[in-house]
């Protein structure tokens, strides 16, 4: 991965739409020609050849059942099911914009250049607009991110606040509109490098929507790529960092440790295999402890690795971080930057750029201590609001429909309805909601919806406005306010504190469910210890 490229052409064999298959046929002595051209050949040319067959294995595959899938169900049927599920997407993304308020953030590269974004949310079209326009120019470095990474990213990010499991696909960009100048930093025009804009600057890209949306600080904004070898061997991987902390309704989170996150998920290789395979010895490998910025929730700390070369090897490394600090957020802290230090065999410590290529002797060490993630809200204080909170409102309402069907069946009453928004009732045809009203045995207006992130809770407050049949062990009244709990009971008993006794009622072993007719008497819900994400109950 050369760290310093000018053009697209410096960074590799490149191939214009060349077929690798024809009549079922493989050309393998043409395509060894093509690997060893150019000015950059292919070092190894057999593993190359291995993956493409393997790549080309597998797209036959999938498209062998599909035809198959065609067969057995028809074309018809298969048209429709791919219509939904991209309809589905929408859908989900949709319900993340009815949380979402308008919301900007800038946000400063390490070569001097920025990022940019807008995010304006219309929420009677229920769309939101990203437009990046302020962002650097093209530069003639490679961090040029190709739209195709800006894209990517923009969907990680709006995947990550869909509050459900759903295919990933096209449809969850059709609320989405992009304005993404020609010519800038996330949409440059060819021939120019983008070796680091695929990994650095898509980093730095999606801690801007994060803190556009008001969702979460930095994490480390960098992949810390590093490769080396010789002419026999050659090695790359990425270097995990700290993520940033955040504000989920109703509560903050710390940032995790050492991990890798946003748009990479590599994991490194085991030390025996690295040190087997490969003439590098690890000297050391832990937690970069006070890395991660300080905030009423902390953000995650970064990494130390440390290699000795045994032998004379190129070195090279493209990482960021290195001048501009992840950042926090809503009074969050920034964490330490990232720090590169050759240590020779024979010589002085050297602090490296962020950018470098080396040729190292035997005995050299290199280490490398990866940025933390920023901190959210202040340091001292009572917890900060979000800048750009996230509503507590009655969405995603199909989940909590869901969930609150489920404990009134738990409860022996059948079915319930809420009166949730225009926006919401609109999303079910009026003949259905209007059969559900009318089967419903207590009609809801739903007030307040709460989701622990520290715990896998939800937290329902709604006013009783009709009562056709009363719940077992219970008394309602219309007019009356309710809190409705629900946990894993398998993974974390949730224990109702305050005077007298609730009952708790199990339905299968999926989810229980906390009724309380008089929920402004003293007390409250406290989660039991080790308590996992809400995710875990989301197919009761």
């Amino acid at each position: 991965m050369p760290p310093f490229s000018q053009c697209i052409d410096e960074e590799g064999l490149l191939l214009d739409n060349v077929t690798l298959l024809s009549a079922g046929h493989f050309d393998g002595p043409g395509w060894r020609q093509r690997l060893a051209a150019g000015p950059f050949p292919v070092r190894d040319p057999d593993r190359l050849l291995a993956d493409l067959q393997a790549q080309l294995a597998a797209n036959q595959l999938g498209a062998t059942e599909l035809q198959a899938l065609v067969q057995r169900e028809g074309i018809g049927p298969v048209q429709r099911a791919m219509a939904q599920v991209q309809a589905h997407g929408a859908a989900a993304v949709r319900r993340v914009i009815d949380r979402l308020q308008d919301g900007s953030h800038r946000l400063n590269l390490d070569d001097g250049s920025q990022l940019q974004v807008v995010v304006t949310v219309d929420r009677e079209r229920r769309r939101a607009r990203l437009d990046f326009t302020g962002s650097s120019e093209q530069q003639a470095g490679n961090r040029n991110a190709p739209l195709a990474i800006t894209k990517a990213v923009v969907l990680y990010v709006f995947r990550t606040l869909v509050g459900e499991e759903i295919p990933l696909n096209a449809g969850c960009f059709e609320p989405l509109d992009l304005v993404v100048p020609a010519g800038c930093l996330l949409h440059p025009r060819p021939p120019a490098a983008v070796v680091a804009g695929n990994v650095e600057t898509s980093q730095a890209l999606a801690n801007l929507l994060f803190a556009a949306l008001g969702v979460m600080a930095s994490a480390q904004g960098t992949m810390n790529n590093l490769s080396f070898g010789n002419d026999r061997c050659q090695y790359y991987e990425t270097i995990g960092g700290g993520t940033g902390a955040g504000f989920f309704e109703p509560t903050g989170f710390a940032g995790a440790d050492a991990i890798q996150s946003h748009m990479t998920n590599s994991r490194l290789t085991d030390p025996e295999i690295l040190e087997a395979r490969y003439p590098v010895r690890v000297e050391h490998f832990g937690i970069r402890r006070g890395s991660g910025g300080e905030g009423r929730w902390r953000g995650g700390e970064g990494l130390i690795r440390e290699l000795r070369f045994l032998e004379p090897l190129s070195v090279a490394l493209i990482s960021g971080s290195r001048l501009q600090p992840p950042q926090g957020l809503a009074g969050g802290r920034p964490s330490a930057s990232g720090l590169n230090l050759l240590i020779p065999a024979n010589g002085d410590p050297e602090v490296l750029p962020g950018c470098f290529e080396r040729q190292l002797a035997a005995g050299d060490r290199l280490r490398i201590e990866t940025p933390g993630g920023g901190g959210y809200g202040s340091p001292s204080g009572p917890p900060s609001q979000p800048v750009l909170p996230w509503k507590v409102a009655p969405r995603p309402w199909p989940l909590v429909a869901l969930l609150a069907l489920l404990a009134m069946e738990t409860l022996g009453v059948g079915l319930a309805a809420f009166l949730v928004p225009p926006t919401a009732r609109a999303e079910l045809p009026p003949a259905v909601y209007a059969k559900r009203q009318r089967q419903a045995a207590v009609v809801l207006d739903l007030e307040v919806q709460r989701i622990s992130r520290i715990g896998t809770e939800l937290h329902i407050r709604a006013k009783v406005l009709a009562v056709r049949r009363q719940p077992r062990g219970s008394s309602l009244e219309a007019g009356q306010r309710i809190d409705l709990f629900y946990s894993h009971p398998e993974r974390h008993p949730a224990r109702w504190v305050g005077p007298g006794p609730i009952p708790v009622l199990q339905r299968g072993q999926q989810t229980r469910a906390w009724l309380n007719p008089l929920a402004d008497r003293p007390g409250g819900f406290t989660p039991a210890a080790g308590s996992k994400s809400f995710e875990e109950i989301r197919s009761p």
